[in-house]
């Protein structure tokens, strides 16, 4: 609680410009992280496992980036509503929403695993 009361004084005393930079450097610093951690991993896929290992790569890689696209729709679709249910004050709004959100991951997540191993069984048999 103590947390949160500092977060909120922060956020509401400062200038709009630095509390802007002061979430989006460590968002852009993460995102180069995830490139400079894709490109590695490039490196030791092509030294190691060669022309077949990048393919499979290149292959898993739309897959990997839809899984994540959905989960981004829904963590952002809910990050929205809880801002806008706590900034209102509806302590039950936001219990639902967060109730709601993980279902429809867990949801999706099983549903993503069938139709993953779906398809795996009809390529390998």
């Amino acid at each position: 609680m103590l947390l949160d009361s500092a977060s909120k004084t922060l956020t509401k005393d400062a200038s709009v410009t630095r509390t802007f930079w002061r979430y989006t450097i460590p968002a852009v610093v993460a995102m180069m992280v995830n490139g400079l951690y894709q490109i590695v991993d490039g490196i030791f896929i092509g030294h190691y496992l060669g022309a077949q290992g990048l393919a499979a790569v290149n292959l898993a890689w739309p897959i990997i980036g839809s899984i994540i696209g959905f989960g981004v729709l829904i963590g952002m679709g809910s990050g929205s509503l809880l801002s806008i249910y706590r900034g209102a004050g509806d302590n039950t709004g936001v219990q639902q929403l967060m109730s709601t959100s993980f279902w429809l991951i867990a949801i999706l997540t099983v549903v993503a695993m069938t139709v993953f191993v779906f398809i795996a069984l009809l390529v390998w048999c």
